[in-house]
């Protein structure tokens, strides 16, 4: 199960407002791609509710009820949720990584605070105008990423 390790790692070198962000139809041949990004407060990286360590998980290991559970748990805990989609004509001409730091940028850029620090599934290296950190296989080990996953 994933866990607030990375968060709290990055809330004691100073950073507060902590996203985690995953993407969906990554590996689509067609169709949209969405992104999803969580910010939780640090009460809630402090003392996080049972319920939402209980049935947070990557949204693939989720049936759909448990993802609908989920997602009340994840709205009502988080101090931030936001999405953003790009068709797929703007993947088709940005190609799905460019179409990816697209929906990035246009997040940060959408939230009346910005993130000090966004945590993102996969192996990016991407420049959003603040600090960036790719985890490999974040869903699984962050309760942000995979929040924004869901």
């Amino acid at each position: 199960m994933p866990s607030f390790g990375i968060e709290r790692e990055l809330f004691e070198q100073g950073y507060r407002r902590i996203a985690g962000v995953d993407e969906v139809g990554r590996g689509a041949l067609a169709g949209p791609l969405c992104l999803g990004l969580v910010i939780y407060s640090p009460e809630v990286l402090a003392g996080p509710p049972a319920a939402l360590l209980s049935c947070v998980n990557d949204s693939k290991k989720l049936t759909h009820s448990a993802r609908l559970r989920a997602c009340g748990h994840i709205h009502g805990s988080a101090m931030c949720v936001h999405t953003a989609m790009a068709s797929h004509r703007t993947v088709d001409r940005l190609n799905v990584n460019g179409a990816t730091q697209y929906l990035l940028s246009k997040i940060i850029t959408e939230l009346a605070e910005p993130p000090d620090v966004v945590i993102m599934d996969g192996r990016f290296s991407f420049s959003p105008g603040v600090r960036f950190v790719a985890v490999k296989g974040g869903d699984s080990l962050s309760i942000s990423i995979a929040s924004a996953s869901i």
